[in-house]
């Protein structure tokens, strides 16, 4: 579903705002239904865009179905198909000079994911001096809207919230108070294009089978059999994404992002 607000005929940039490109993400769709309805956020983007587009619940099969896939298509790797049914997703991208790609992940907190990349440093800048929390991600897929969009010069962000197979309102709240803050700036954002030069994720895996949870900076492991092992978090590193629980020995317990800071 597609709706356009007109706003500055001033001015040359265009908004695009995605939601529903997963079908098991419906967080995300609440988000976008959120920002449409807040009255004083829209006569601000109006301001500094000359359109607002917004293209909500855009895998209907697969919200209707729960299922991440339309057809077993990918959504999110839409520039490796060709087919007609997304032409029109193409044609607003290139219509755009920003682009907002909202998406949500099991267990994951409120962050902006960027791919490392010859622009990466001023996508994390832009979080820096916005008190956004992001992610730098250095194994990103180069199919997705969000890298082939850039390739074409635009600016073009993926905003991850938590939240998959379900409705949290709470999430959608919180994710609203930081989605706000992308908005509110990502007008004035400079792309530059430079080698990168801040730390992207690391993970920590299970080192035991067992319940994990964080404790004063530590990872704790409580096996099934009463045994507890411990783990040091890095200093200068904050969780990304939370942990959910059980993990199996080998697992991805949770990840790292770098506390970067602008030299």
């Amino acid at each position: 579903m597609e709706e356009v607000i007109k706003g500055n005929i001033k001015s040359k940039l265009k908004l695009l705002i995605l939601s529903g490109i997963h079908g098991d993400e419906y967080n995300p769709c609440i988000l976008l239904k959120f920002i449409k309805e807040d009255t004083t956020l829209i006569n601000f983007l109006k301001d500094k865009y000359k359109s607002i587009t917004f293209l909500y619940n855009v895998n209907t099969n697969g919200i209707m179905n729960n299922t991440r896939e339309s057809i077993n298509i990918d959504l999110n790797r839409l520039y490796s198909y060709d087919f007609s049914d997304i032409d029109n997703i193409k044609s607003l991208i290139n219509k755009s000079t920003h682009i907002i790609d909202l998406h949500s992940s099991p267990h994951c907190d409120n962050f902006i994911l960027i791919n490392k990349t010859n622009t990466a440093n001023s996508y994390v800048e832009f979080a820096l001096n916005n008190n956004i929390k992001y992610l730098l991600y250095s194994q990103y897929n180069q199919f997705t809207i969000k890298h082939q969009s850039q390739l074409l010069n635009k600016v073009s962000i993926t905003f991850e919230m938590n939240g998959l197979n379900k409705i949290t309102i709470n999430d959608v709240i919180n994710a609203k108070h930081e989605i706000d803050k992308i908005l509110y700036n990502l007008h004035n954002i400079i792309i530059k294009e430079e080698t990168p030069k801040y730390q992207h994720q690391k993970s920590i895996n299970a080192q035991f089978d067992g319940i994990h949870y964080i404790f004063n900076n530590e990872l704790v492991c409580f096996s099934i059999d009463g045994i507890t092992n411990i783990s040091v978090i890095e200093d200068g590193f904050i969780v990304t994404y939370p942990i959910k629980g059980y993990y199996k020995k080998g697992e991805s317990v949770i990840i790292l992002q770098p506390i970067n800071k602008i030299k």
